[in-house]
């Protein structure tokens, strides 16, 4: 703990004295050298500071939070990240936040600005250290909090001004707090997609961001797959946590009307070790699949294409109505099998970039239908996509 609390303050002060961002060619000069991807990706604004605000799927409790992070450069290609993120527990009922610090490293960014294909900035690949603290509520479980000292390698971007991703893999060592502490280790990728508030000294030029928008594509359809929380695995005090979930979507137009119909298939794996009163181990194991389909409307897709925004396809906002049927299997001696249909409203976002990626960011309201084993509830989706699409 002294250790720990030692790096804290002594990253507190390092974040207290900033290294100026220097660039060895203006922005506006170095645009002419950045592709359209690069340009959308911000590359071309010197940041020393960034305020980011969004939610997070791939963390060491499992599950998906919310997040608020202050990233402040320290050194031409060293920043430190500050967060707190806070959500709910999968399998465990409570809920959690969690603080980190950690340094990262632009390990790029001195090449790229030698070859003017960026300047200072926050929008690149990074190596990251980081110590982290999670505090429990509520929760049928006995730690109050479990300190990790972790690595990531993350592709962070921000993108059209005020938006950002970072995507990566983390994994990580720490203790929790019992009074024998116990070893704590986790292995997970991450999203985190959220709006992002900093100080840019350049307007973006939309018809340079026309071949990363597809301003005049016309998709007529879409395969997609969501990158979003496809692994996790996570171990301590006798617990151990393991989550594949890969998925695919198809989305079609209706004709050229401002409508599709929009399916997914998610394939799911859940394995969870935990000991019960006796201190034995006892397995949860649980699989299945999740069957979505939905009808969108493009509401804003026609003024979109009378201002050049786009094509008449699927890039646009949109509002749907839909449901999902689930088919879980429990794997034991009872080995259950059921069904857990549901529907929902919602409204969304989403934007198609360059070839092969897409974003896709849905909140709305949603029902559960009583089933034999599981009891009727109400919902608030909130989902998001970052992925690859075909």
């Amino acid at each position: 703990m002294k250790i720990i609390s030692a790096v804290i303050i002594f990253l507190i002060i390092a974040l207290s004295n900033p290294v100026s961002s220097q660039t060895t060619e203006s922005s506006d000069t170095l645009v002419k050298y950045l592709t359209p991807m690069e340009y959308a990706f911000m590359m071309h604004e010197p940041t020393s500071w960034m305020v980011k605000i969004g939610a997070l799927s791939g963390t060491d409790r499992w599950g998906s939070f919310y997040i608020a992070a202050y990233e402040k450069r320290i050194a031409p290609t060293f920043t430190l990240n500050l967060a707190a993120d806070f959500g709910t527990i999968r399998y465990e009922h409570g809920s959690s936040v969690q603080l980190s610090l950690e340094s990262r490293w632009y390990y790029r960014l001195n090449k790229r600005i030698r070859e003017k294909t960026t300047t200072r900035n926050m929008s690149d690949n990074y190596l990251a250290l980081g110590i982290s603290s999670a505090f429990y509520f509520n929760n049928d479980i006995e730690e109050n909090n479990i300190y990790t000292l972790y690595t990531k390698w993350g592709l962070q971007r921000r993108f059209l001004k005020h938006w950002y991703i970072d995507f990566g893999i983390k994994t990580g060592l720490g203790v929790t707090s019992f009074n024998n502490p116990t070893p704590y280790f986790v292995f997970s990728t991450f999203t985190n997609v959220g709006v992002a508030f900093t100080k840019d000294k350049f307007k973006l030029n939309k018809e340079k961001l026309c071949p990363v928008l597809r301003c005049y594509a016309a998709d007529d359809y879409i395969f997609k797959t969501n990158l979003n929380g496809v692994l996790f695995f996570s171990s301590y005090y006798n617990r151990r946590t393991l989550s594949v979930e890969p998925n695919l979507s198809f989305e079609k137009k209706i004709g050229k009307s401002p409508f599709s119909i929009n399916t997914e298939l998610k394939a799911f794996y859940h394995l969870f070790e935990f000991p019960d009163g006796d201190q034995n181990i006892t397995q949860y194991t649980t699989l299945g699949a999740n069957i979505l389909l939905e009808g969108r409307w493009y509401y804003n897709l026609r003024r979109r294409i009378l201002k050049g925004k786009t094509g008449n396809g699927l890039s646009a906002n949109y509002i749907t109505i839909g449901g999902t049927y689930k088919f879980i299997h429990e794997v034991g001696d009872i080995g259950l099998n059921y069904f857990v249909p549901s529907v929902y409203l919602a409204t969304g976002w989403q934007r198609l970039f360059s070839k092969h990626l897409y974003i896709d960011v849905k909140l709305g309201i949603g029902y559960q239908f009583k089933t034999k084993n599981s009891r009727a509830t109400g919902d608030w989706p909130v989902q998001f996509a970052v992925g690859y699409r075909f």
